[in-house]
């Protein structure tokens, strides 16, 4: 091997080195928090609102058209969640991976205590941004990489329910977006009420990766993510006082 050969050997490994070391550096550096605070205190408006403590703005949080017999009812972020839970193989191990985000759930519900079915469920949000898992550096890969939020027009993720049907499970049907992807969804929800009137909502549903786009980056010691992940909301709204 002459000298020059030698050369360029070593500048193409510098090279791989290189990329290889700015991938890594991508996918584990801190990524965007939320530039929208989701507050059950939100007023409902047309438009995005200012809270002049957190000086950020609010996502605009569509009011409920509510029908004949519908009582409106405001999710109160601070007590509820979203979750996804996916299995792969870490480092030749099966694992479940579960992310939360708590505290950043908005939206509205026009309940109709004597016939839920008959109820209407305003826009849902969820900040993607705010999703906790196991480590720093999942935390970060997903935001970045698969829900890929450092696009502010992905830093959401909105279900627009569009039907319900059910009695002691209801099934609700609509448009869920995720990193700029629109598809059909249904949620299975049970529902349970306090004696206050609080509504405690639970709903689930399985999607497939492929249908959202959402691409698990190559990593050696990561495989077999599942394609389907479970989503599920744990909801809790309370009556507003109109």
């Amino acid at each position: 091997m002459n000298r020059n050969t030698k050369i360029l050997l070593g500048i193409g490994a510098l090279i791989v080195l290189g990329l290889a070391v700015g991938a890594y550096a991508f996918l584990v550096s801190p990524t965007k928090g939320p530039s929208s605070v989701l507050s059950s205190q939100q007023p409902t408006s047309t438009r995005p609102q200012m809270d002049p403590l957190a000086k950020v703005n609010l996502p605009t949080v569509e009011p409920v058209v509510l029908a004949e017999g519908q009582t409106r009812y405001r999710i109160v972020s601070e007590e509820s969640s979203a979750t996804f839970t996916l299995d792969e193989m870490l480092r030749g191990e099966p694992k479940t991976v579960v992310g939360t985000s708590t505290a950043h759930v908005s939206g509205e519900i026009g309940v109709n205590h004597d016939h839920l079915a008959s109820s209407t469920i305003g826009t849902i949000y969820v900040n993607a941004r705010t999703f906790e898992t196991d480590t720093a550096q999942r935390n970060n890969m997903i935001r970045r990489a698969i829900l890929k939020t450092e696009n502010d027009a992905n830093e959401f993720i909105v279900f627009k329910p569009t039907s319900i049907s059910g009695t002691s499970t209801l099934l609700i049907t609509g448009d869920l977006t995720i990193a700029g992807m629109t598809q059909p969804a249904t949620f299975s929800a049970t529902t349970t009420f306090d004696v206050d009137g609080t509504l405690h909502a639970h709903a689930s549903s399985l999607v497939k990766r492929a249908d959202f786009n959402l691409v698990i980056p190559n990593i050696p010691f990561v495989a077999n993510v599942e394609e389907e992940v479970e989503l599920a909301l744990s909801i809790v709204a309370k009556p507003v006082v109109e």
